[in-house]
């Protein structure tokens, strides 16, 4: 009887000091927390004095934790002295239950953005991959506890998963030259006029904005962290690299919008409004790549000419743009000489007002007219005579 009462003694002190040992913990771990928040927040301060406190906060989780058990030691040496098996007995089936934890920490360099899943909580157990549901969190890092998975296996579970979503911008150029633009293939913005395939170079710049960092990771997807010992991790993940998803996933929607617009359009009519043509479509690509990647397109255009599949279609356009070229010209030559002609009928109106009819086209056979305008010439009253002789100077051709 008395060995029992001992026991539940022992055992009732084992879970107060236990209880304060975890809350002595959690509130080492928040100010540890804390810190790590000012370090975000912070980043171009003082580093140095951050990375101490927290370093302060680390050592400080691992004293509370080694002082809590080393009480606890305490107590069932005092109850029991120097028979112990039944605190080993205790200690043994703690370590069976719990199994052998170990600590790591993800480290989030800025400004890249961390999603945080706490696999304790009831609802994720069963959608631990699906980060579009995590915290999105102001964290430099995260720690994360291990354990084994059961009793009797040696996998190790983690308590959080985290993944990282690249908060940099990026801008590619794609062309229709592998030797030059960003990436060595054709990745231009191809589409199709009136069944005639082109491809035109295409540049773009894009950003992940930190509320759609969630929805990117959920649609892009994640992949685990590689580890030292070549093993993929099980708690540490980062979202597909913004690069590769415009390289993707971005260039295909943007080509299938612009393709949407082109189909019904001639390749004759492409060549001189393609630029137009892709003003008009820019907010429907932008949104459109938005609502399927959650990318945030912050510039794009195209540049050149179009390429076609055949080169029949260029020069086809070509002998086009020359006939057209000729019709314009010819268009101003008319132009010109209406004019040319205008003039002439003003100015023979003037010589046959000043010195008669006769005179006139007398005149105007004579005149080497050069197509500029002259404003009507009325001589003086004194020496306008109609009836006088016209004095030539030039003879008549």
């Amino acid at each position: 009887m008395k060995q029992t009462v001992k026991l539940v003694i022992a055992v009732l002190i084992t879970l107060v000091l236990a209880a304060v040992l975890t809350t002595a913990l959690e509130y080492v771990g928040h100010e540890w927390t804390l810190v790590s928040m000012r370090q975000v927040s912070n980043n171009m301060g003082d580093q140095i004095a951050i990375r101490n406190e927290m370093r302060m906060w680390t050592v400080a989780w691992w004293t509370t934790l080694v002082l809590g058990i080393a009480l606890i030691l305490l107590v069932w040496t005092a109850m029991y002295g120097k028979s112990l098996k039944g605190l080993f007995a205790v200690i043994f089936a703690a370590m069976l239950l719990t199994g052998c934890s170990t600590q790591y920490a993800v480290v989030i360099t800025p400004p890249n953005y961390a999603i945080v899943i706490d696999m304790n909580a009831p609802t994720n157990q069963e959608t631990g991959n699906s980060f579009g549901n995590g915290e999105l969190v102001n964290l430099t890092q995260v720690r994360i506890t291990t354990h084994r998975c059961a009793v009797n296996s040696n996998d190790q579970c983690p308590d959080k998963m985290v993944a990282q979503v690249q908060g940099a911008p990026e801008s590619r150029i794609y062309t229709i030259d592998p030797n030059t633009g960003t990436s060595g293939a054709n990745q231009a913005l191809c589409f199709e006029a009136q069944g005639i395939n082109g491809c035109v170079d295409f540049s773009v710049s894009a950003i992940i904005d930190r509320q759609d960092a969630r929805c990117y990771a959920n649609k892009m997807g994640v992949h685990p962290v590689i580890e030292e010992d070549g093993q993929a991790s099980r708690y540490n993940f980062v979202a597909t690299p913004l690069s590769e998803a415009l390289d993707t996933r971005v260039i295909q929607i943007a080509g299938a919008e612009f393709a949407r617009a082109t189909s019904d359009r001639s390749p004759l009519s492409l060549a001189t409004e393609k630029f137009g043509l892709f003003e008009a479509m820019k907010e429907e690509i932008v949104a459109a790549v938005h609502d399927k990647t959650c990318i945030t397109l912050t510039d794009l255009s195209i540049n050149g000419g179009i390429e076609w599949s055949s080169p029949g279609v260029q020069e086809t356009i070509d002998q086009a743009t020359i006939v057209q070229n000729r019709l314009e010209l010819a268009k101003k030559e008319n132009e010109v000489a209406a004019i040319q002609a205008a003039g002439m009928v003003a100015r023979t109106k003037v010589y046959s007002d000043a010195f008669g009819l006769d005179a006139a086209i007398r005149m105007a056979a004579i005149e080497k007219w050069d197509g500029s305008y002259m404003l009507p010439y009325f001589p003086p009253a004194a020496t306008m005579n109609p009836s006088s002789p016209l004095t030539e100077t030039v003879p008549v051709q």
